[in-house]
């Protein structure tokens, strides 16, 4: 169920999907939530730099950096022991993080991977506080 609003919306991919296996849909979540957070730069090479920092470490399947810059709301590819997830976060309690949400939720439908979403599920930022 989608919340009316959040701080978080997480990604969280099934069994068995590795980092590698986000190669083909990366550019294009990347792009997606450049663009839907007002983020995208002016100058075309830095987002090709940023996107290649990340694509170098999805191709030896490691977790990428996401976006983490200095701005209200980040991508952001948590460490964890086992799976792929990533999440969206804003840091402002008046940002509302679904719409870009939804944006990159239709991308990976369309893309077949299996996974689920879940809203705030960071503890501090929970909605249950």
């Amino acid at each position: 169920m989608i919340p009316p609003k959040a701080r978080t919306a997480h990604f969280i991919f099934e069994d068995g999907v590795e980092y590698k296996d986000l190669k083909g849909i990366y550019p294009e979540i990347l792009r997606t939530f450049l663009e839907a957070t007002g983020q995208m730069p002016d100058d075309q090479n830095l987002f090709e730099i940023w996107l290649e920092r990340d694509m170098k470490e999805i191709e030896r399947n490691r977790k990428p950096e996401g976006f983490l810059r200095q701005n209200a709301i980040k991508l952001v590819f948590p460490i964890r022991d086992e799976g792929v997830e990533f999440y969206i976060h804003s840091t402002s309690k008046t940002q509302n993080i679904l719409e870009v949400a939804e944006k990159i939720d239709g991308l990976l439908r369309k893309s077949g991977m299996k996974y689920k979403v879940k809203y705030d599920a960071l503890l501090r930022y929970s909605s249950s506080k």
